[in-house]
């Protein structure tokens, strides 16, 4: 299983999109789009690396906050894993975290 996180566009260059986490701007792929991604569009990324779709902004503000629920819960220690971050178990998608400000 793989969490996709909100993203929002900050800088484009050919065949990505960067975005910031954490303060830092990192590059995100573009090439499982369809749609052309313009600056303050919001994505949908896979294994902190991917786009998988363009999102609303309303989608990514439900997306964020069904995640700050997840961490919520696992600060109250309802959840897997510790310290603001949701952990599965497998795949190239080990943790989701810290999660971006909402839209």
């Amino acid at each position: 299983m793989c969490f996709a996180t909100p993203e929002q566009v900050v800088e484009l260059g050919p065949g990505f999109a960067l975005i910031e986490r954490g303060g830092e701007r990192v590059p995100i792929l573009l090439h499982l789009l369809d749609d052309p991604v313009a600056i303050g569009d919001w994505l949908a990324v896979q294994a902190q690396r991917h786009a998988v779709a363009r999102l609303t902004p309303a989608e990514a503000q439900e997306l964020s906050d069904l995640y700050r629920g997840l961490v919520g819960a696992t600060k109250r220690g309802k959840g897997q894993g510790a310290g603001g971050r949701v952990r599965v178990t497998a795949g190239p998608c080990a943790e989701v975290g810290p999660l971006p400000p909402a839209p």
